[in-house]
């Protein structure tokens, strides 16, 4: 089991529900997790988990995303869906080009 300081950053762009049964199930085992979700997603209203709003466009999501990363510093990010996926693969392509740094 991980230490419970480990910080998890959970990002999502839709309001499938498993996104908010994975991140119980992650702070029930006493993980620190943080999520980026839409304004209404059911995880925003979760009292162990802290949220933010993700932006509305691809360029404002990934933005969030990275400056999360960056004032959060998770020891992993999970991507709840293909959105997510693309925003983290965006990130990953401009550290690399040494456009940015990933956290």
């Amino acid at each position: 089991m991980m230490p419970s300081q480990a910080r998890i950053l959970f990002v999502t762009t839709t309001h499938w529900p498993h996104a908010t049964k994975l991140c119980l199930a992650l702070a029930d085992v006493g993980l620190d997790v943080m999520a980026i979700a839409p304004k209404y997603h059911a995880l925003h209203k979760v009292r162990s988990i802290s949220t933010e709003c993700i932006g509305r466009s691809r360029s404002q999501a990934t933005a969030g995303i990275a400056a999360a990363m960056s004032r959060h510093r998770p020891r992993i990010t999970i991507p709840g869906d293909e959105m997510a996926i693309d925003c983290l693969q965006a990130i990953y392509a401009r550290a690399i080009r040494g456009l940015d740094h990933v956290p």
